[in-house]
């Protein structure tokens, strides 16, 4: 199956730690960042809205990122965009974009990301932002 979901790709940041004095005993407490946690409900809320039920199978995951094409580029770099001979090898890395998404689509597409026993992620760049999901049952 095959998932668009038409948000700006958002990169998983690293996690928060905080630390609250309970009686004379520091408690450690890790959170999710703002953005990213937002950009995991909002994903989850597009996906939520198609009824998928979720495999409980191993599966391989496909998932192609498209960025914002910069404002600054010329016409020759657009050109070369359309042509599929320049993509974004910037930050963030795709590797980061990839766990926000598998951690928002848990109890959604699958039950655990565990289940993920293969993955491919692809960056592109594109007029409109988005996120392509395609999941395979093995």
């Amino acid at each position: 199956m095959r998932y668009v979901i038409e948000i700006t790709p958002q990169q998983q940041e690293r996690p928060r730690a905080t630390v609250k004095m309970i009686g004379k005993k520091p408690v450690v407490r890790v959170v999710d960042p703002p953005k990213s946690r937002s950009a995991k409900k909002r994903i989850a809320q597009e996906l939520k809205k198609k009824n998928i039920t979720p495999t409980d199978k191993p599966i391989k995951a496909i998932i192609d990122i498209f960025v914002e094409i910069p404002k600054s580029y010329t016409k020759k770099k657009k050109a070369a965009i359309e042509a599929g001979e320049l993509r974004p090898a910037k930050k963030p890395d795709v590797s980061n974009y990839i766990k926000l998404i598998e951690d928002a689509c848990n109890g959604i597409l699958y039950i655990d990301d565990s289940q993920i026993v293969e993955v491919l992620g692809r960056k592109f760049y594109s007029e409109t932002p988005r996120i392509e999901i395609e999941i395979i049952e093995l």
